[in-house]
């Protein structure tokens, strides 16, 4: 049986939720399929080409398509969805692109289920985002989102860092 359950995160993902909170961003941002990896029956943990993602093979001439999982699957689906928004926005930076995928991400509720114990806590919410990040992102409201409802995009330039002392600080944020 498969590890994670659909829906939830991949057993290939790596979090930010061990970082110090004080000066490390939150990661991963968004979250697709990375694929999963199997329980056996004796509870053996194993690799399975049945819970990988599918594509194309970059040696076509041994094999037409060859699976394929963890960050590069994900890194893929995340590029593709790039791509189509910025087909669509084409003077978006890819900042802006990047905003727009985040700004539509969502948590599953297996992520909820699995890493927000206590809804009521702000703490929770804090490991859930350390963890999970924004959520898995909707290319439909990415691409509806910039045109058709109230979403604020400014293209300009901000330096939200900065050092003083040796130690980082806050600027234009």
């Amino acid at each position: 049986e498969p590890i994670a359950p659909s829906g939830g995160l991949s057993p290939f993902s790596t979090t930010s939720n061990t970082w110090s909170r004080r000066i490390w961003p939150i990661k991963p941002e968004i979250l697709l399929e990375g694929g999963n990896v199997a329980r056996g029956p004796n509870g053996s943990i194993f690799d399975t080409e049945d819970l990988k993602l599918l594509s194309t093979c970059y040696e076509p001439q041994a094999a037409q398509f060859s699976p394929f999982d963890a960050t590069s699957a994900a890194a893929a689906q995340a590029s593709w969805m790039a791509a189509q928004v910025q087909k669509h926005y084409r003077d978006a930076w890819p900042e802006t692109i990047r905003g727009l995928l985040v700004h539509t991400a969502q948590w599953t509720d297996v992520m909820r289920g699995c890493f927000l114990p206590d809804p009521a806590s702000k703490g929770d919410y804090a490991k859930l985002l350390r963890i999970c990040g924004y959520g898995v992102p909707s290319l439909d409201r990415a691409l509806y989102c910039a045109a058709n409802s109230l979403t604020l995009v400014s293209q300009a330039e901000l330096q939200p860092y900065d050092k003083k002392d040796g130690r980082p600080i806050t600027r234009d944020m």
